[in-house]
Formats: C-alpha cells, structure tokens, sequence
C-alpha cells in the first residue's frame, strides 16, 4: 500500500526541478554557472523525509531545509509559512524572496540537466588554499569546544572558549564542501560592522577538519530570532536598526 507521503514524493518529482537524491557537491556542480535566482530541490541527504531547497544567488550556492510534517501533510522553510504541496512552496518563493538569499527565478530541469550531473562522475575532495585576507590562524590547543548548538547540512556549531573568551565554532561536516566553506570565510573576514558576527579565525586540523572561529552571539541567529518571533512583534524600526 502506498502512504500519502509516498503519493506526495512521485507527484513533486514530476516537476521539472526536483532532482531527487541529488547529493550536495553535484548540486553545487549543477548550479555553479549559473545566475543568481537558479534553483532545484533534491532530497535531504541528512533527514530523511525532507528535501533541501539549493539556490545560486549573487555570491555562492545556498541550501535550506525544506521540513515535512506528516501529520499536517505541510512543508516549511521557516517554520511560519506552511504549504500544502511544494509546487505551492516554488511558487511562493518566486514571487517573494521572504527570508532566503533571493527570490527564485530560474530552474533547473531535471530531465535535462540531471544529463549532465551523471557527467560529473565520482567526486573528490578539493584542495582548498586559505585566501590571503583569511590569514587568522588559531592553533586547536588553544581553543575548548563544549556543547551543541547548532546544526545543518553544511555544518556544526558548537559554543567554545578561545582565550578566556566565549566564541562560536562552525565544523564543516563535508569535506568536499571545504571550498564553500573557506569561501564563506573569506567573505566574513572582509565584512566589519557592529551588526555581523565577526570572524576571529580559522582552525585547519591535521585530519583535514576546518573550524571557523566566531564571536559568539548569545541569543542566536538573526533569522531564528525574526522566524520565533514573527512580524507583529518585531516593529520597523527594529528592521531598520537590524541593518543599520
């Protein structure tokens, strides 16, 4: 017997942008070249059930979890929009961009650029050079990782100590995603204001694990802040202050 769920998967993999157990790094592949505003959907290759909504936008590749819940029958970026089907959760997001890097502009189709992607063939993991403005090397004795805080496909977060200070450290999970990763970190460490999270450094083990070393901001993301929140409680001036 074939469950809703089941009903629901064969029904969105018929749109031309869902490329189901597309692993991450062909993703990245897939979307590279391409302009802001490209986007597929593919599979959670971390929780089983969901799917992760991938996105080229002006910088880099984005990935956002795409939640599931079965009981409801609904899917969720932010957990505050809920939709009945993905198609419904495309179009969305097309007209809006509502939290995400951009708005979704183009996507790819899976009937002819899942051909290119079976090209790709095996994948290995890149070598990754540190660019020169990410210059800020901590050594791994001098910094205590503790708990949990965090987590999503690309990484990690923990809470750490680094000098007698409280700090944030990202752990990439992926090894082929280091080049991302160190990109991510690249751009942090070009960006000063008293508004962003400030880069202090870059932990590179000898197993080839990256830490990203960060100021560590108690009350979380800025998104989970907004998204627990929601905008009837969250003024304009507080938006204008955010980014100010």
């Amino acid at each position: 017997m074939v469950n809703d769920n089941e009903n629901l998967v064969a029904k969105s993999k018929s749109y031309s942008w869902h490329f189901g157990k597309l692993p991450r790094i062909q993703a990245e592949q897939l979307l590279n070249n391409e302009y802001s505003g490209t986007f597929l959907i593919r599979e959670s290759e971390h929780f089983p059930g969901d799917l992760t909504l991938s996105i080229r936008d002006e910088i880099k590749i984005q990935h956002y979890r795409i939640k599931y819940d079965g009981i409801n029958k609904t899917y969720t970026i932010d957990d505050e929009t809920f939709f009945s089907n993905l198609n419904l959760l495309v179009q969305h997001y097309e007209s809006d961009a509502d939290g995400l890097c951009c708005r979704l502009e183009k996507s790819l189709n899976n009937k002819h650029d899942t051909i290119v992607s079976m090209k790709i063939g095996k994948t290995v993991s890149p070598v990754v050079s540190v660019s020169p403005e990410v210059s800020s090397t901590i050594y791994y004795n001098e910094l205590q990782i503790g708990k949990l805080v965090g987590s999503g496909e690309f990484a990690e977060v923990y809470e750490g100590t680094y000098r007698k200070s409280r700090v944030a450290v990202k752990m990439l999970k992926e090894p082929n995603s280091a080049t991302s990763f160190l990109h991510e970190a690249d751009i942090m460490s070009k960006l000063k204001h008293r508004n962003l999270v400030e880069l202090l450094g870059i932990v590179r083990k000898s197993d080839n694990i990256i830490y990203l070393v960060t100021e560590f901001m108690a009350k979380g993301s800025l998104l989970h802040y907004l998204t627990t929140r929601g905008r009837t409680v969250i003024s304009q001036s507080d938006l204008v202050d955010f980014v100010m």
